[in-house]
């Protein structure tokens, strides 16, 4: 049992609840947020934010699972909020490197990532065998497949037109109408309901240190496409997903941009513990968009599979 909080309630939580410290790694300093509960010897839950880019303040509604009885640490990854920047080129190494020194302060450690953060604990889990668990919220498996099933999707919601004037943007690098682009894209986006559930003043709170020159490097210029120069170009997971060996939640919105359906073939690929639950009414944030059915669900997995 719990009170269900809105949206300010939890931006209140986050602010007022949290301890702010910081954890060195490789000359730098990442920023960390710790929610502790009124229990002794914690099962502790780390936050793994999406973009890549975003901050902490993303996953604030993981916040509120102190409440429940779990530690609760959200950071920064390098290059982003408020943790120092590390040298570039980004690469997926250097952001493993520095899960692997938030996660060493603690024991009985889950991961819980979203999006890019799902990738990244994916990765993690695959090379690092000091986790209870690991929950993979929005995640993605394949970069250029689940970029394929996003543009998929658009051209069913946009008009054949402004689909495949978005497809020759992309495919050439080339934008010759900036905002035309933009438009479409945000168009697109929002009949998704990718951008619907957050209100303005989140917006503007959750995005005000967003890293874009990140994201742009690390993925590309649009939320549909994965650019060819970007970092995550050639990433896929499918391969080694039979090597993780501590118990997985699958989890993501029936409306996400980039499917579900491959959240099965994943958990059919996994010879651990694994578990996969679609969330109605939701799309690619269900933890800002179905905040109370989210938290049923993550709490629900981790007193089966993980207390």
């Amino acid at each position: 049992q719990y009170t269900y909080m809105n949206n300010s309630q939890i931006v209140d939580h986050y602010r007022r609840e949290g301890v702010s410290e910081s954890i060195e790694f490789e000359g730098v300093s990442l920023s960390t947020r710790t929610y502790e509960p009124n229990t002794e010897n914690p099962i502790t839950l780390i936050g793994v934010c999406g973009g890549p880019g975003l901050n902490k303040q993303h996953l604030a509604p993981l916040s509120v699972l102190s409440e429940d009885g779990y530690r609760v640490v959200l950071y920064d990854q390098h290059n982003t909020g408020k943790s120092d920047d590390h040298p570039k080129p980004y690469d997926i190494g250097t952001f493993i490197k520095g899960l692997y020194q938030v996660v060493s302060n603690y024991e009985d450690v889950v991961i819980v990532g979203h999006s890019w953060g799902s990738m990244l604990a994916l990765e993690y889990a695959v090379n690092k065998n000091n986790i209870k668990g690991l929950v993979g919220s929005a995640p993605l498996f394949d970069s250029k497949e689940n970029s394929q099933i996003a543009k998929t999707r658009r051209a069913e919601l946009i008009s054949p037109e402004k689909a495949e004037f978005m497809s020759d943007v992309e495919d050439n690098s080339v934008i010759p109408d900036e905002g035309l682009y933009r438009d479409i894209e945000d168009d697109a986006m929002e009949i998704l309901g990718l951008k619907t559930p957050v209100p303005k003043f989140l917006k503007r709170w959750v995005f005000d240190e967003f890293n874009s020159d990140m994201y742009e490097e690390m993925w590309g210029r649009s939320e549909f496409h994965v650019d060819e120069k970007s970092v995550l170009y050639d990433w896929s997971i499918k391969s080694s997903l039979n090597e993780i060996d501590c118990p997985v939640l699958l989890t993501t919105g029936e409306d996400d941009l980039f499917g579900y359906h491959d959240l099965y073939q994943a958990e059919n690929m996994m010879d651990c513990k694994s578990t996969v639950n679609i969330i109605k009414d939701a799309s690619h944030t269900p933890h800002w968009e179905t905040k109370v059915e989210f938290r049923r669900v993550l709490l629900s997995w981790l007193s089966s599979q993980i207390n």
